[in-house]
């Protein structure tokens, strides 16, 4: 069974031209007595996601419509062909569904059936959503145009693919999964399994395939041209260490890559490299960012998806909303300002690094984001929202919209329904946003709030959705109403607060034992130190890092805990009256300047029941 190479097709290139290349490497397969012959990823065109299209028209010249390939015809002579020759074919293809999703697809054509006898979606799309600024940058837009696929990993028989297996008259069967043996299947029949290039790198696939018996993988392949931007950039930074920080990561048993600079490892010099490894326990959306000075607010940082489970269903992935705050002036500059004098006043906030600048001399400059899929009316869009602030807060809302909360964090939730979501400093939330209005334009917003930290243009961070069909230009939507205050002299403070506790019931909910201690500290931010410096205080004792020597080091390198500091381990006897267990949990104090005792590390909470 070779793969079919069939090289480069041209973004233009005729697609009869195509067709006639594919036949051909079939003509040469038959001549050379191939039974079975597999082609590429998204075959019959060039490999679109390498580049961006804004007309819809456009893009759908590249996607397949219809349920069936043998009968369409710009595809159908290859099946012809195949069956034909008595050649099984796997062909890969981009599929428009009637309901508008499109899918990385490949089927399995059966030349002895006669048919397309199983079909596979690709289920981890590789690259952005968004294309990279530089125009010189390859592209791997696969988020952007293509769906996570929905059928599974479900292995198949190939009828009559070997000379010693039978086929009669029915077509292969799958159940939940697992194969069948029915009468009118060949017991010869081999049992294959498809997926499409990335996802050959995830381990579940191979499992389920291997459980369901599988013997021979047939994964299809179209990897794009050298791209250095999809891994990163490689521009070494010549004047500043800097490390990496993958926010909301549990990092059990890998603490030393959390990325803290003076706490978990010291900053990487200029030149100095780290390959960062941990295990991705939780799913869902966060982001990583620098964790050394102030470079996450100068712009190192990024989303980070890990695929997972939702709690509730939607069509189409319409990609993450970032905010942050902004200033004219950089937040290096505004560093020693906010030492002495505390929280600082911004001049705007920008949703994926985008907004108008209404502040400009003369005409306003910048523009606002949109949102890369256009809502069709009765589908459900996620969104994945972050607030990647130095220091506000935002209600969020899409005027004239509900939507429904599905996860908080990296925690899947009992979806609620609202109308605006309130959303702190370093949160992440998904949402679910019903496309149920009338067809034109709206804005979505992050108001700031003016309680928490003040934005000169507190109320005009917005973006804009387009409807299809609709004018397509800028909204005149009306802004949602909820409680907000006034500072008394017209100015907007909001309000400072948080999603309420209630409405964030976890899916899967854990029962917490009563504490067996309950400890209190005094937690500050204050400047009355003598050095009219602002510093977090925890029971009166302040602490600075110390970037060259990381309080990890120290334990690794000397086996030891740092100095004042003490290890105590705690067990409790525990009794249901009918049978006696023990619970016990190690953790790390030290004692602090002016005698205040900080924990500083505690292991879980362990039990003989479960440990034994």
């Amino acid at each position: 069974m070779p793969p079919a190479q069939v090289g480069a097709v041209d973004r233009d290139a005729d697609r009869a031209e195509t067709l006639a290349r594919l036949i051909a490497l079939l003509d040469q397969a038959a001549s050379e007595k191939v039974q079975l012959l597999l082609y590429p990823e998204v075959t019959f065109t060039t490999f679109f996601p390498r580049h961006l299209f804004t007309s819809p028209s456009d893009l759908n010249a590249y996607f397949e419509h219809g349920d069936d390939l043998t009968t369409s015809p710009s595809t159908a002579p290859l099946f012809s062909k195949a069956k034909d020759y008595g050649i099984d074919i796997v062909v890969g293809f981009a599929e428009r569904t009637d309901e508008g999703k499109g899918y990385n697809t490949c089927v399995y054509y059966s030349a002895a059936m006669g048919k397309v006898v199983q079909k596979y979606r690709k289920v981890h799309l590789p690259g952005t959503v968004e294309p990279f600024e530089d125009p010189e940058a390859v592209n791997q837009l696969e988020k952007r145009y293509f769906t996570p696929g929905d059928l599974g990993f479900p292995a198949f028989r190939a009828p009559g693919l070997l000379p010693t297996s039978s086929v009669l008259k029915a077509n292969t069967s799958t159940l939940k999964g697992c194969i069948t043996e029915k009468e009118d299947q060949g017991k010869g029949d081999p049992v294959l399994g498809m997926l499409i290039c990335n996802d050959r790198r995830w381990p579940e696939a191979w499992r389920s395939y291997a459980l369901q018996g599988a013997e021979l993988l047939l994964i299809g392949y179209n990897t794009v041209a050298h791209s250095p931007h999809l891994w990163g950039t490689t521009k070494p930074m010549t004047r500043n260490g800097t490390s990496i920080h993958w926010h909301g990561i549990r990092q059990n048993h890998t603490n030393e890559m959390d990325g803290v600079v003076g706490v978990t490892q010291c900053a990487l010099a200029p030149g100095q490299t780290m390959t960062y490894k941990w295990i991705a326990e939780s799913y869902g959306f966060s982001w990583y960012h620098s964790h050394l000075t102030l470079q996450a607010y100068e712009g190192l940082f990024g989303p980070m998806y890990i695929d997972g489970p939702k709690s509730a269903d939607f069509d189409v992935d319409a990609g993450h909303l970032i905010i942050n705050d902004w200033s004219h002036i950089p937040v290096d500059d505004m560093y020693n300002d906010a030492q002495v004098a505390g929280v600082r006043t911004m001049d705007s906030g920008l949703i994926n690094g985008m907004n108008i600048n209404p502040l400009a001399k003369g005409d306003i400059t910048g523009a606002r984001y949109t949102v890369p899929t256009e809502f069709v009316p009765g589908k459900k869009y996620l969104f994945q929202l972050l607030n990647s602030a130095i220091q506000s807060t935002y209600k969020f809302y899409i005027d004239g919209h509900k939507f429904t909360v599905i996860a908080a964090d990296f925690v899947p939730i009992e979806p609620y329904e609202t109308t605006v979501l309130t959303i702190n400093i370093g949160q992440r939330y998904e949402i679910i946003v019903e496309a149920d209005q009338e067809v034109g334009d709206y804005f979505l917003r992050f108001d700031n709030q003016n309680a928490c930290a003040s934005t000169i243009n507190s109320d005009d961070i917005r973006g804009i959705i387009h409807y299809a069909g609709g004018p397509g230009g800028t909204p005149n939507s009306t802004a949602y109403t909820y409680p907000r205050k006034d500072n008394g002299v017209g100015g907007i403070l909001g309000t400072c607060e948080d999603e309420p506790l209630d409405k964030l019931v976890p899916i899967v909910k854990k029962t917490v034992s009563s504490p067996h201690q309950t400890i209190q500290h005094d937690v500050a931010v204050s400047n009355s130190n003598g050095i009219n410096l602002y510093r977090w205080y925890l029971d009166g004792t302040t602490f600075q890092a110390n970037w060259g020597d990381a309080t990890l080091y120290n334990i690794v390198n000397n086996d030891t805990i740092p100095t004042a500091s003490e290890i105590e381990v705690s067990m409790w006897r525990q009794t249901d009256d009918r049978k006696v267990w023990y619970e016990w949990q190690v953790e790390v104090f030290v004692t602090l300047p002016g005698g205040n005792r900080q924990r500083i590390a505690a292991s879980e909470l362990h039990s003989s029941i479960k440990n034994g």
